[in-house]
């Protein structure tokens, strides 16, 4: 049984505790009421929730009320969760990348001068950010796809076209 990640829950919403999920498939209408979203509330566990109320909000975006989830408190404890589901569908999925597993890498910039390690991910529905320890201060780099150049998974170095002026923030 394969799981796929395919989405973050990224805030509450309203007092019934709906939750905005950012999310990465493709296919319109892929969930439906009563299907389950597996969240990971622990590392490694995968609790599935039930949907009671979807729709989407924005692209790559959905609002969402589980069965299990009466009110904002309790909504409040996924915040920030990953969602998976099992790969039975064939859901389409957008082509994006992972940030998390680049958490500890080493940034150097496009002439591999030596940046610094990467402290934080940060995800602000489908924009991530790195945050950055750069010469006594921490700076944040957006993580996209067209401004890494090289991961070297093998040394942990992330090879990125920085902006220019970026760093003198």
């Amino acid at each position: 049984m394969q799981m796929i990640q395919v989405a973050n829950i990224k805030s509450v919403h309203g007092v019934r505790g709906d939750l905005v999920i950012a999310h990465q498939i493709t296919k319109k209408a892929a969930l439906q009421v009563g299907d389950a979203l597996l969240i990971e509330l622990f590392p490694g566990s995968r609790i599935p929730f039930f949907i009671d109320q979807i729709r989407d909000t924005a692209e790559g975006e959905w609002l969402v009320h589980f069965e299990e989830i009466q009110s904002r408190e309790e909504a409040r404890d996924l915040l920030n969760k990953d969602c998976y589901l099992i790969n039975t569908k064939n859901l389409p999925l957008a082509k994006t990348h992972n940030w998390k597993d680049v958490l500890g890498y080493l940034v150097m910039d496009q002439d591999e001068k030596p940046i610094g390690p990467i402290q934080d991910v940060l995800s602000h529905g489908a924009i991530f950010l790195a945050e950055v320890a750069f010469e006594q201060k921490v700076v944040t780099i957006p993580l996209n796809e067209n401004l890494v150049l090289h991961k070297n998974e093998d040394q942990k170095i992330l090879k990125m076209e920085i902006p220019a002026g970026l760093l003198d923030l």
